[in-house]
């Protein structure tokens, strides 16, 4: 890490002019000491109010990648613009908090591109620098501890992304995630709460709230499911070898809200067989044994709005057919 100044008695943009930055990290940080946190900037987003903008004599820290590092700044950077600024929009985004009862809070953002890759990325991604009262951020591939952790476009694999909290102090607390709109309605985003081992649709409730009693306790406890529905069920359905005459059917599909909610199965007259009901993040819904009539009608009321897989199998063979089911 290298602490250094802006030089001009004018506000520079780290976007801004001709930078020489040769084996720098794209990522800035400063100390936010209203908010007790680093606020960072990758170039195109922020955590903590991390901006572009760096303000006249202003301190800030970068990374080094390699010996020998050069940064330089030229008069061209210098901006009359001191106000806060975000990009307007980041695509395939999620910015997540973790805020104490009483206010104190940190961000750490996940975000999915082409250009990433599961290891750290200078030009996306930023190391967490640590602030005061509570702590935020994402573990990569190789343990790297970050504030700024981009991923690899979703494909057909499910991702998971281990979340670090922590806290000066016991109590409760809230971990939430905002940008979820930046999504398409493709992809599906869930937190994992390891310790109760509930998972929390982010679309549907993007906050989850916990204790913690004893401190370092919850370091550990949360990471982000990522799932491409589109990706997952095209696999599902490639993959599935097929019960012989078996025929799932769902009717209706999708289903509406206050219709009547059931998957009716043909093709199963004695065959010793199961069925589960999962979510879209592998989460299983509900699960029963089924009679081998030829014809089984499942009630589905109760069942939430979102995807899911219905999953019939074999209980000698082990074979199963899936099928997707919405719910609206």
């Amino acid at each position: 890490w290298n602490l250094v100044g802006n030089p001009y008695p004018s506000t520079i943009g780290w976007n801004t002019g001709s930078w020489t930055k040769t084996r720098i990290g794209a990522s800035i940080s400063i100390w936010n000491s209203a908010a007790g946190q680093f606020a960072t900037w990758n170039g195109s987003t922020g955590t903590n109010g991390g901006t572009q903008y760096i303000a006249p004599g202003q301190a800030f820290w970068v990374k080094a990648s390699a010996a020998s590092p050069v940064l330089k700044v030229a008069e061209n950077s210098k901006s009359n613009n001191a106000s806060t600024f975000f990009k307007s929009s980041t695509d395939n985004t999620l910015t997540l908090k973790l805020e104490d009862a009483n206010g104190h809070a940190d961000e750490a953002v996940i975000g999915f591109s082409d250009s990433a890759t599961v290891h750290f990325d200078e030009d996306l991604d930023g190391y967490k620098r640590y602030g005061k009262n509570v702590h935020l951020a994402t573990v990569d591939a190789d343990a790297d501890v970050l504030s700024l952790n981009y991923q690899p476009t979703l494909g057909k694999a499910k991702v998971f992304i281990p979340i670090e909290t922590g806290s000066d102090a016991t109590g409760d607390f809230t971990l939430s995630a905002s940008g979820m709109s930046s999504f398409g309605s493709d992809v599906s985003l869930f937190f994992e709460d390891t310790k109760t081992g509930t998972t929390t649709d982010i679309s549907k409730s993007s906050s989850v709230k916990f204790t913690v009693s004893t401190l370092g306790d919850a370091k550990n406890r949360f990471r982000l499911i990522a799932v491409n529905n589109t990706a997952v069920l095209t696999a599902v359905n490639e993959n599935q070898p097929v019960l012989g005459d078996m025929q799932i059917r769902l009717f209706p599909n999708p289903v509406k809200s206050g219709a009547e909610r059931s998957v009716s199965i043909t093709g199963l007259e004695g065959r010793k067989s199961s069925l589960r009901i999962l979510d879209i993040s592998g989460r299983v819904i509900s699960a029963q044994r089924l009679n081998g009539a030829s014809r089984e009608v499942i009630s589905l009321e109760g069942v939430s709005t979102g995807i899911y897989i219905i999953e019939v199998s074999d209980i000698n063979t082990g074979a199963a057919q899936r099928s997707k089911l919405t719910v609206e």
